[in-house]
């Protein structure tokens, strides 16, 4: 999800994906050597097997592997680059975030068959990701952003920075766990809002759009796919002269699932359509050049029929 954005360039994707392996191993073996103070004395733990993996895999992580958060960015009012928000600015910048810590705790526990999940919390002006561990019958939060481990509980995250209404809780899917296609739309968001503010709009509505295809419980994708669409309509209609043909979308092959509204994807096509024809430049030379000098060209279309 972070291929093709501004920062990333340098995100050596094949290398990324070995390291974890790698982690994973370091961690497997850590748990190995460490198990008999779980077995020697279990009330250290909580008398839980489940509580101790995950403190092994945190400590692994943190202590051999160099996993750690990138202090420049803990400052709240400090803007986050591409690699704050994916995993490659762990590996090969300057450290993690909320936003990328917990996704590498998930990841490296996947490889290890834990059953570890992302959950989103809303905080100050941004969303906070965190873990939890659920296998069924052991279930709690973990929050290993700082040099420990901690696991507070589900009111901690609806108090303090993260204090917001149990209906914005219910329209964001806050502290719900995650499954994998929830998960992905994360990281899509995620992307959209990085390609919205490289001013890449259709890019960014694409990938919103997809979010909210893959979690349309949460509103607040959908919504802000449609603030994008606002936006970039706006910016075109600046640029669009009087007289511009109006276009008829006349045959459709969806991009979207159909839990994605049609009128939308509709619109989108439209305003998709709109753009190609401005930016054409033999359209803008004959066309829409002379319309914006107050000159009604020869052979001015009336209709655009697409599809």
């Amino acid at each position: 999800c972070a291929l093709g954005l501004p920062g990333a360039e340098r995100m050596d994707l094949n290398y990324c994906l070995r390291t974890m392996d790698a982690w994973a191993e370091r961690v497997k073996a850590y748990t190995a050597q460490m198990m008999h103070h779980f077995e020697s004395n279990p009330a250290r733990f909580s008398h839980s097997l489940a509580y101790f993996k995950a403190l092994t895999l945190v400590t692994a992580l943190q202590q051999q592997c160099g996993v750690h958060y990138n202090d420049a960015k803990r400052d709240l009012s400090v803007p986050l680059e591409v690699a704050d928000s994916f995993l490659f600015g762990i590996i090969q910048g300057n450290g993690g975030t909320c936003a990328s810590l917990p996704v590498l705790y998930c990841a490296v526990g996947h490889r290890l068959g834990y059953p570890m999940v992302l959950a989103c919390a809303k905080g100050e002006g941004a969303t906070h990701n965190y873990v939890q561990w659920d296998d069924g019958e052991v279930r709690f939060n973990i929050e290993a952003t700082g040099p420990k481990m901690a696991t507070p509980t589900d009111e901690h995250y609806r108090t303090g920075i993260f204090s917001l209404s149990r209906q914005i809780e219910r329209r964001g899917c806050f502290l719900k766990p995650l499954n994998m296609q929830q998960t992905l739309a994360v990281f899509l968001a995620e992307r959209a809002q990085y390609c919205f503010e490289a001013n890449c709009p259709q890019e960014a509505i694409h990938a919103m759009t997809w979010a909210a295809a893959l979690h349309p419980k949460n509103e607040f994708y959908f919504n802000t796919a449609g603030i994008y669409y606002n936006h970039w309509l706006g910016l075109l209609a600046r640029r669009t002269p009087f007289g511009f043909p109006e276009i008829f979308i006349t045959k459709l092959q969806r991009q979207f699932p159909p839990i994605i509204p049609l009128r939308f994807e509709l619109d989108l096509c439209g305003i998709e359509t709109t753009e190609r024809l401005l930016y054409d430049p033999n359209h803008d030379r004959n066309l829409w050049a002379p319309l914006r000098q107050g000159r009604w060209p020869d052979k001015l279309p009336v209709e655009v029929e697409c599809e």
